[in-house]
C-alpha cells in the first residue's frame, strides 16, 4: 500500500514541481547567449512546437538588463511589424526635430500620443508619410544608430519586416539612454508607459502588479487569413528590468496569436521578476 502524505506536504511538493518544470521549460526554450551551457537547437525547437497547439511560428529575444544575460530564440528570423513599426516611427520623429532644434508642435504632440498610446494608423501614416521621409527616413536614422535587422516598407509601413533581436536592440538603446536627449527619451518611455488597455496584451497584461512596463503591440492579417501578432516592451519592477521582444507568424487567429505571446511573456516573468 503506498504511504498517504499529509495535505500540506502534498500541496508544497505540487508547487515545487510546478515551479520547477516552469523553469526548465523556459530555460529549454530560450537559449542563453553567452553562457558555458547552450542548449541544442533540436531541443529548443522541439519546446518551442510544444508550446503551441496551432501551426504558429515564433521568436522572441529577451535582455536580463540586471543580470546582463541575453536570452533567444530564432531571434533572427524575419516578423511583419504591424504596429510595432510605430515605435521606430517615433524615435526618427524626435531624433529629427532635435536635429532641427525644436520641439515638437501640439499637432505633432497629437500625432504621437494617438499613434503609441491608442495606436492610430492615421497619426502613423502621417508622421511615417508627411514628417520623417517614409523607408528612406527610418532607414537612415538606424543606421546612424547602429541598428540593423528592420526593413521599412515603403509603400506600407505596417508591412515592414523585423527580428525580435532588433527590437530588443532598439529598445535597449532607448533605456540606457544612447539614443536621442534626456527630455525626448523621457516622453518616448512616457507613451509607451501609457498605451490603453486593449493594446497591452503580452508584455503589459503578464506583468506583475505594481510593475513599470514601457511597450508596444503589432498585430496584421495576412492575405492568407492567418495573423501576425508581437508585443514588445521595457518591464521595470523595482530593481529588476528585463527588455522583450516577441514575433510570431501563422497564426490561424488573432485570439490564437495573443494567446502565445502571453504565454511566452508570462513565463519571462516569471522566470526573471
Amino acid at each position: 500500500m503506498q504511504e498517504q502524505k499529509p495535505a500540506s506536504q502534498m500541496a508544497r511538493m505540487k508547487r515545487q514541481l510546478c515551479f520547477f518544470v516552469t523553469r526548465t521549460m523556459l530555460m529549454s526554450f530560450l537559449v542563453l547567449v553567452g553562457s558555458m551551457t547552450l542548449f541544442p537547437a533540436g531541443r529548443t525547437n522541439a519546446q518551442g512546437a510544444q508550446l503551441t497547439n496551432s501551426s504558429s511560428i515564433m521568436n522572441a529575444a529577451v535582455y536580463d538588463v540586471t543580470r546582463g544575460r541575453y536570452y533567444t530564440y530564432n531571434a533572427k528570423n524575419w516578423f511583419v511589424t504591424g504596429s510595432s513599426m510605430k515605435v521606430p516611427i517615433m524615435l526618427t520623429f524626435l531624433d529629427m526635430i532635435e536635429r532641427q532644434g525644436r520641439a515638437p508642435s501640439s499637432y505633432e504632440m497629437w500625432l504621437l500620443t494617438t499613434m503609441i498610446e491608442n495606436s492610430n494608423n492615421d497619426s502613423a501614416s502621417a508622421l511615417y508619410y508627411g514628417e520623417i521621409g517614409g523607408a528612406v527616413g527610418v532607414a537612415s536614422y538606424l543606421h546612424r544608430i547602429g541598428i540593423s535587422g528592420l526593413y521599412p516598407n515603403p509603400h506600407a509601413w505596417g508591412w515592414s519586416v523585423i527580428t525580435p533581436w532588433t527590437m530588443v536592440n532598439l529598445l535597449t538603446l532607448l533605456y540606457k539612454g544612447r539614443i536621442l536627449t534626456a527630455n525626448d527619451r523621457h516622453l518616448a518611455v512616457y507613451l509607451m508607459e501609457h498605451v490603453e488597455a486593449d493594446q497591452r496584451v503580452g508584455v503589459g497584461d503578464t506583468a506583475p502588479p505594481g510593475a513599470v512596463v514601457a511597450m508596444k503591440d503589432g498585430w496584421v492579417p495576412g492575405p492568407d487569413g492567418l495573423w501576425e501578432m508581437n508585443s514588445s516592451g521595457i518591464v521595470m519592477d523595482g530593481a529588476e528590468v528585463y527588455i522583450i521582444a516577441v514575433y510570431t507568424k501563422d497564426d490561424p487567429s488573432l485570439g490564437a496569436g495573443q494567446n502565445l505571446v502571453r504565454q511566452i511573456c508570462s513565463m519571462v516573468a516569471s522566470h526573471l521578476l
